[in-house]
């Protein structure tokens, strides 16, 4: 039995039970409660993990995924890459595959068929509902999405998972948290100690020393005035103690502890875990550093060692489903218009644009690289003449070695003989 596709997507019902449909199912290397655990003591908790996980999300759909067929853009009307559902857009799907990467190290999407078995719809499924089924001989059997206590399962060429890379486990991906998990519990703890402490008037516990021995009954009065005046709404006030009473402090204040350097740790290593730089998302260890040119390299940093090697693991799964490229269709990530490339893209055009003038390249191959439509034909792929700055004779030809009359030891024109009609303005563009 195959349950509605709407309830198994959205339903928040969640189960550690196993149901083994006749097979040995493949579950990850950890826990299948991860995602969960991740989300709400990382994604949830901790404003580090969620600045950054929320840069890479928002980031990735700034390119979006263009398609081509024989090198030439198209935009194939009604493909699902362009609307995946009705309720869903292209750069809300996107946004979702990044989430789930960073959060459980795979993502997944349904595919939903129309009657003669086109794929209409694709629908983002999570990640810790989902299990492999191995087989001996095609690697997967099926796959199965758990709803309760049951599972159900889905064919192979319906499901497309992409995941990150894991040294262990040939059928899942692992987490960025997974490896700063004792990070982001430091840094929660941290936040947990500095908030009981601003609570507490940011007084560290402490012994009260009486001159006397006091029964149990006189301790719990002392110590309930004790929290009433100087702790929670009572922080601040004002204490009066009789003689013979000493306060001893039996814990370490923030100075003692070396609170700012344990924090500017924490947020080294989880920014460093996501690749994602400490001064794009706000962190303090990177506003000490902050400078408007370090901004923008860290954001060029970020599509460089983040967000580009992503595009090319998502252009990989895509571009090998049969699905996605019917038609003889193949997809990219469009970068043209993302901000924080402008200077490289700069850099690559102009290197181009003298590459293509110095006739080492042909025009279609400059304007590749230039990320513009290519112009097809004879005129594509033509050579730029390498003499392109020389003198153009009348009739349109050029002034070359082979053509031209000077014999050695004349004199050559002086440039103010030369008329305006015969003379190249500049070399020809791509």
């Amino acid at each position: 039995m195959r349950m509605p596709w709407p309830l198994r997507r959205f339903s928040l019902n969640f189960s550690l039970q196993r149901t083994d449909l006749g097979h040995n199912i493949a579950f990850p290397e950890s826990a299948p409660d991860t995602f969960l655990r991740n989300v709400l003591e990382g994604y949830d908790k901790n404003e580090l993990v969620f600045a950054c996980i929320d840069m890479l999300s928002s980031s990735l759909p700034e390119a979006p995924l263009t398609a081509t067929r024989n090198s030439m853009p198209i935009e194939p009307v009604g493909h699902p890459l362009l609307r995946p559902n009705r309720f869903m857009d292209q750069n809300t799907l996107f946004q979702m595959v990044e989430l789930h990467l960073e959060l459980a190290g795979n993502a997944y999407w349904e595919k939903v068929r129309d009657a003669t078995g086109r794929v209409v719809e694709l629908w983002p499924i999570r990640p810790d509902r989902v299990r492999v089924v191995p087989d001996a001989r095609q690697f997967i059997a099926h796959y199965t999405i758990r709803f309760g206590t049951q599972d159900f399962p889905i064919a192979v060429e319906d499901i497309v998972h992409f995941k990150l890379p894991h040294p262990t486990d040939p059928y899942f991906g692992q987490a960025p948290l997974k490896s700063i998990a004792r990070q982001v519990a430091q840094d929660n703890t941290a936040t947990d100690f500095s908030w009981a402490l601003l609570k507490n008037s940011a007084l560290p516990g402490v012994v009260i020393e009486t001159m006397t021995k006091i029964d149990e009954v006189q301790a719990k009065r002392h110590r309930a005035n004790w929290r009433r005046h100087l702790t929670g709404r009572g922080a601040g006030g004002i204490a009066f103690m009789q003689k013979g009473l000493k306060v001893i402090p039996i814990s370490l204040n923030m100075q003692e502890l070396g609170f700012k350097d344990l924090r500017d740790v924490s947020e080294t290593r989880i920014c460093m875990a996501f690749k994602v730089s400490p001064i794009v998302i706000g962190a303090r260890i990177g506003l000490e550093q902050s400078a408007l040119r370090n901004y923008d390299s860290a954001m060029k940093s970020l599509w460089e060692q983040a967000i580009a090697p992503r595009q090319r693991t998502l252009i990989s799964v895509i571009n090998h489903d049969p699905d996605m490229t019917a038609g003889e269709i193949l997809w990219h990530f469009d970068t043209s218009e993302v901000a924080a490339l402008e200077g490289r893209r700069t850099a690559q055009t102009d290197h181009a644009a003298k590459q293509f003038q110095a006739g080492l390249v042909m025009r279609d191959e400059a304007r590749k690289v230039m990320d513009m439509p290519p112009v097809g034909g004879d005129l594509g792929n033509e050579f730029a003449h390498p003499l392109a700055w020389a003198a153009r004779l009348p009739n349109g030809d050029f002034l070359t070695p082979d053509t031209t009359t000077t014999q050695p030891g004349d004199t050559p024109p002086r440039d103010d003989e030369t008329t305006q009609e015969d003379r190249s303005d500049a070399a020809p563009d791509p």
